[in-house]
């Protein structure tokens, strides 16, 4: 029982890294466009220590909620942001 908890809390941990980095890389190559000004909210992927706070940081009660965070502030930044 207690593998299978750990198994289900490491595959939502899994996401939430692949989603984080996806978003910050993105982030970090728009950043490189002086042309390009970036929405204040992305800002916060360009800082060190970002990461730990949003992904080792985040309780278990809170997984789910956080990848539904994130892949929403990834849309919003393909759909909204870019020229």
């Amino acid at each position: 029982m207690d593998s299978t908890m750990i198994d289900s809390s490491c595959k939502k941990m899994t996401r939430i890294e692949l989603v984080y980095t996806v978003i910050r890389n993105m982030v970090r190559e728009l950043s490189k466009n002086p042309d390009l000004e970036l929405p204040e909210s992305y800002l916060a992927y360009l800082e060190k220590g970002h990461k730990n706070k949003t992904i080792y940081k985040t309780k278990s009660t809170e997984e789910g909620s956080k990848l539904e965070s994130l892949i929403r502030q990834a849309h919003g930044f393909k759909k909204n942001q870019l020229p």
